[in-house]
């Protein structure tokens, strides 16, 4: 199935070059071109690919860096370099690269919280945030930093506990809050 995957991006990678050389300054073809990018790196770490994984993983980082410095106010732009960055700093951490890692997520995590206390009413922001806490839990107990890491996990279960109290109607919310209270206790 990865076969299939890596021909689909190669199709869509050919229509993309084909419109970019129509209109080179077409912004969301630059976006798309990320997405495609991200995406195909995904596909390149599944085929056990790692170092081109990372250099694509690098692209798409970059692309959309740049859109977020061009237009500012665009935070999904923001939001999908933060997840590129994101399965970046997994492959390194699986790689036991932890220090680079570490830096990729704390990066993660000041754009997270920057994102939430902007926008208070959109709760995947703050559901980010405490991602992105529990990614970095998983770094430090790595890295023998046991007290760091359970302060970070402390954290992720407060921040889940009031996404439950401010979206009671959320399940989704009570689950994450469940794991990450699970995750406390071991």
């Amino acid at each position: 199935q990865s076969a299939e995957a890596a021909e689909a991006l190669r199709k869509a990678t050919v229509l993309l070059d084909g419109l970019t050389a129509s209109e080179p300054t077409n912004d969301d073809y630059r976006e798309q071109r990320a997405v495609i990018a991200n995406t195909r790196a995904m596909v390149l770490e599944d085929q056990g690919q790692l170092k081109a994984a990372e250099a694509v993983y690098r692209e798409a980082i970059e692309l959309l860096d740049e859109l977020a410095k061009r237009f500012p106010t665009v935070s999904e732009h923001r939001t999908k370099a933060a997840v590129a960055r994101n399965n970046l700093a997994v492959l390194m951490e699986n790689d036991g690269r932890l220090d680079e890692a570490e830096k990729l997520q704390r990066r993660n995590l000041a754009l997270w919280e920057e994102l939430a206390a902007g926008d208070a009413g959109n709760p995947d922001h703050r559901s980010k945030v405490a991602l992105t806490v529990d990614n970095l839990a998983s770094l430090l107990e790595k890295s023998g930093r046991k007290a760091e890491a359970e302060q970070s996990l402390r954290r992720a279960a407060e921040l889940r506990k009031s996404l439950t109290e401010d979206f009671p109607n959320t399940t989704y919310y009570f689950v994450k809050l469940a794991e990450a209270l699970g995750n406390w206790s071991k």
